[in-house]
């Protein structure tokens, strides 16, 4: 039984009698058959406004299930409630396996497995709604995560429910977890060594720890209730349309749109629901997301300011947030629920220390940067990551040039040819301590990256310096001189390439074109990764529960335009090197 589909096991007729055992009018049959004519339909909140005005038992009922499948779970609960004690007997018990169901997305586990225990063990109800009620009881079982199942346990009112909780988690967990609930699972039901419950609940222990010998690395992933709904936040602003934001926000939300239809054809069994809200006021918007619709994970929001909004917000509410955009190296310092997916100033200048150091053997390394600027935080983790990898860093000039009107010259000379200076300037060959260096870094950004970066490659050609120059995304952005080209070995960092001509990027560009009537920008194609990422991992492990620790650890995933590789942190760590070439820059690393 799938949690998103109908269950029809009451029959409706025309002529529908009520618990008083009146005929209803004309009026309420054509008004009710409308309604399940809606809720046929899936316009599920025009079914349920619908139902609302009907006051019959079978109309709580499927007011009940409209809210649920529009995924509006509280309401959907208030509904089925009430139909519970209808006094007709399927409707009450339709409503019931509904209810619990309801109560499972909202993660009350201990209130649905209860009610479903109940639904199983009543052979007065339907063999249907009692086979589907013991498959998705069964399947929960096995699915919930160790913080899931405690609360259940905590929660649950039933002896066989919670006898069931802890020998499912002695079965399921790592053995570390199973020694303490087989601990619990003697003092609740006091049993002694010898008691025969004991000795099985000891035996599946044993097996689980013979399991783990046998793979130390085993990682159980239970598959998830059938019709398992994940419910996803989008927070993004709203801009006017046709303004260059609103294409920001336009295409990644397009762009979250494609990978989640992506996700629901592949996974018949269940689904991905999308739930947008403005981010105008980011804490207000978070906490709809929350308490409407229990959204497991949130994308979003768009700005740095955003983001430290909610960051506190989503530590509290232990609800992972991925940040498709927001860079700033100090908003998730102090927050375990925070992601970045776009690199930052410190993962890119890391990144490219790691190149220069060991992938291009560079061991005496100088830097240039900007004071005051985002290029700072590179040159930083740069230096620090080069230096751990047994590299020198000769020079590091962290200076004010827009203060020297970029005269720059007093730094770039230290980068001369030797030979070169003291044929053209003997007296200024002997004032320097000219240290040869094999790369000279640049992480220059802002408005004035474009002059500096003309500024230091006219000077070093100039001063004949045969130093590698390498850059962040700005240098790769500029308009390189030819001649530069063919006189320097330049490289970048970049957070996100398009491999135009590649069959994925030419598919995906028709498929977003033929559904939304627009091209894909680059936001587009980050969306899109960015979303995949989260997906590929819900498939993978299957409960949103463990999503906080699974992020962190997943083998890096490669998409359209974008690598996501968090490498244990909550900074994404994809970053490309690329090499700038006269046909066209390459990526190298």
């Amino acid at each position: 039984m799938k949690i998103d589909k109908v269950v029809v096991s009451i029959c409706i007729v025309l002529t529908t009698v009520s618990a008083a055992g009146t005929v209803h009018s004309q009026n309420y049959d054509d008004q009710f058959q409308e309604a399940m004519e809606f809720y046929e339909q899936g316009r599920y909140l025009e079914a349920a406004s619908l139902f609302d005005d009907i006051n019959a038992p079978e109309a709580r009922l499927f007011a009940g299930k409209s809210y649920f499948a529009a995924g509006m779970y509280i309401d959907a609960i208030e509904h089925l409630n009430t139909a519970t004690v209808s006094g007709v007997r399927r409707v009450a018990d339709e409503a019931a396996y509904t209810l619990a169901l309801s109560y499972f997305q909202t993660k009350q586990y201990g209130r649905s497995l209860d009610l479903l225990y109940a639904t199983v063990n009543d052979p007065g109800i339907v063999a249907a709604l009692r086979n589907d009620a013991r498959t998705f009881y069964n399947e929960t079982m096995a699915w919930l995560s160790p913080a899931q199942r405690r609360l259940a346990y905590t929660h649950s009112q039933v002896p066989d429910v919670q006898r069931q909780l802890l020998l499912g988690g002695i079965e399921h967990h790592q053995s570390d977890t199973g020694a303490s609930l087989l601990e619990v699972f003697a003092r609740h039901f006091n049993l002694s060594d010898d008691d025969p419950d004991y000795r099985n609940a000891r035996k599946l222990l044993e097996n689980r720890i013979d399991r783990e010998e046998l793979r130390p690395d085993i990682l159980d992933f239970p598959a998830a209730p059938g019709g398992l709904v994940f419910n996803i936040g989008v927070l993004l602003p709203a801009f006017e349309p046709g303004s260059e934001p609103f294409g920001v926000s336009q295409g990644l939300y397009y762009g979250i749109m494609m990978a989640a239809d992506e996700f629901n054809r592949r996974n018949p069994d269940k689904k991905v629901r999308l739930h947008y809200s403005d981010d105008s006021d980011p804490a207000a918007a978070f906490s709809k997301l929350v308490w409407n619709y229990n959204v497991d994970l949130i994308i979003g929001p768009l700005f740095s300011e955003s983001v430290s909004v909610i960051a506190p917000l989503a530590e509290k509410y232990g609800i992972p947030v991925l940040a498709p955009l927001a860079n700033c190296d100090d908003l998730n310092r102090d927050y375990a629920y925070l992601y970045q997916s776009n690199p930052t100033f410190s993962a890119r200048g890391k990144k490219m220390a790691e190149f220069a150091v060991s992938r291009m053997g560079f061991r005496r390394l100088a830097i240039m940067v900007e004071k005051n600027s985002l290029g700072v935080d590179e040159a930083m983790a740069f230096r620090d990551e080069a230096e751990r990898l047994g590299a020198t860093i000769v020079h590091f000039f962290l200076e004010d040039f827009g203060a020297r009107a970029f005269d720059i010259t007093d730094f770039t000379i230290h980068f001369s040819d030797p030979n070169y200076l003291s044929n053209l300037d003997p007296g200024l060959f002997e004032s320097i301590d000219l240290k040869p260096v094999d790369a000279l870094y640049i992480p220059f950004t802002g408005q004035a990256a474009p002059t500096l970066i003309n500024l230091v490659l006219t000077d070093l050609q100039a001063n004949r310096s045969d130093a590698v120059v390498l850059g962040s995304q700005e240098l790769g952005m500029s308009e390189i001189n030819s001649d530069f080209m063919q006189y320097f070995r330049m490289y970048y960092t970049e957070t996100m390439d398009v491999e135009e001509g590649n069959e994925d990027v030419i598919n995906y560009r028709i498929d977003y074109k033929n559904r939304f009537g627009v091209d894909a920008n680059k936001f587009g194609f980050v969306g899109y990764d960015t979303s995949n990422f989260i997906f590929r991992s819900l498939e993978e492990i299957r409960n949103p529960d463990l999503l906080n620790y699974h992020l962190r650890f997943r083998p890096a995933w490669n998409g359209l335009s974008t690598i996501l590789d968090f490498k244990g942190t909550y900074v994404n760590q994809g970053v490309q090197i690329h090499r700038i070439d006269s046909s066209g820059n390459v990526k190298v690393y």
